[in-house]
């Protein structure tokens, strides 16, 4: 209850951080992190306030071959994950699918998924992680989509729901 009341003040420029110092201070991520070890993270973040109201002017993360999310916003309730509250503008969060499989286990994704070569979202992220309200674009090298909606219940034991608008325009999948 207290930590919500904890100072935050963080400014990271052009900070770098392997996976594998990583395991140094979690040696119990070691089967997670198994064939990304080498991965070197850069990030450049600011981020001021408390754990209950953390503001994020400044979020830049690059990682892998092709992967970068710029973002800023608030993030509030960050101690309690069932109130954890975000509203965030994301500028560009960028991905490959060879930088997707070489993260996700072999066989966790069903055969019956598909991602592209290359994928880009953009948009805004609002409300609490279990009712959120989205408005974003997504452009890949099959085609774009914008959704414009609500997704609700996408927290564990929950019954998922969405509603909204979702438009695709030259989508070839």
């Amino acid at each position: 209850r207290q930590a919500r009341r904890v100072g935050v003040a963080v400014n990271l420029r052009q900070s770098v951080l392997a996976l594998s110092d990583v395991l140094l201070l979690a040696p119990q991520l070691a089967g997670t992190l198994k064939n990304n070890q080498t991965v070197v993270i850069r990030m450049n973040a600011r981020a001021n306030g408390t754990l209950a109201a953390l503001n994020l002017p400044v979020l830049d993360i690059a990682a892998l071959s092709g992967t970068r999310i710029r973002a800023r916003g608030r993030l509030t309730n960050v101690t309690d994950p069932d109130r954890i509250g975000l509203d965030l503008t994301i500028a560009e969060a960028v991905t490959r699918l060879a930088d997707i499989q070489r993260v996700v286990p072999k066989n966790t994704l069903p055969d019956a998924i598909a991602i592209p070569p290359q994928i880009r979202l953009s948009g805004r992220v609002r409300g609490l992680l279990n009712d959120l309200n989205l408005q974003t674009k997504l452009a890949t090298t099959w085609g774009n989509a914008t959704f414009d909606g609500r997704l609700r219940g996408f927290v564990a034991n929950k019954v998922q729901t969405y509603s909204g608008t979702l438009a695709l325009a030259n989508f070839q999948a």
